[in-house]
């Protein structure tokens, strides 16, 4: 009796998998850059360059966060990492001074390391 309902679950379950995916598009939709598109660059984070990383407005960055928000407060980073993942979305690292991190998921910030 369970093998038939999990052959039904197999059957069904990538039919709505397109829904469920569109509707986690258009929550993290903006109405400037469109988060599920390729993340900025660094040649992209040119007008941040300016901005002085300082740690107080490190402690200040929140999940949620968009990537231009990040940048307006600590600058232009050092490096990013960029991963490519299935269904068109990406995680990224923007690495700061003295090995601080902060984590993206689709263009919001997820998390943030402060070693």
């Amino acid at each position: 009796m369970k093998g038939k309902w999990i052959i039904a679950a197999l059957l069904v379950v990538p039919f709505f998998w397109p829904v469920w995916d569109t509707l986690a598009q258009e929550r993290y939709t903006d109405t400037g850059r469109d988060r599920w598109e390729q993340p900025l660059e660094l040649d992209d984070m040119e007008p941040y360059k300016d901005v002085q990383f300082d740690s107080a407005n490190f402690d200040q960055i929140e999940n949620g966060m968009t990537e231009e928000e990040v940048l307006a407060l600590l600058g232009k980073p050092s490096d990013l990492k960029k991963e490519h993942r299935r269904h068109d979305r990406w995680t990224v690292h923007y690495f700061y001074p003295k090995g601080r991190v902060v984590n993206f998921r689709d263009g919001l910030v997820v998390g943030k390391e402060n070693p």
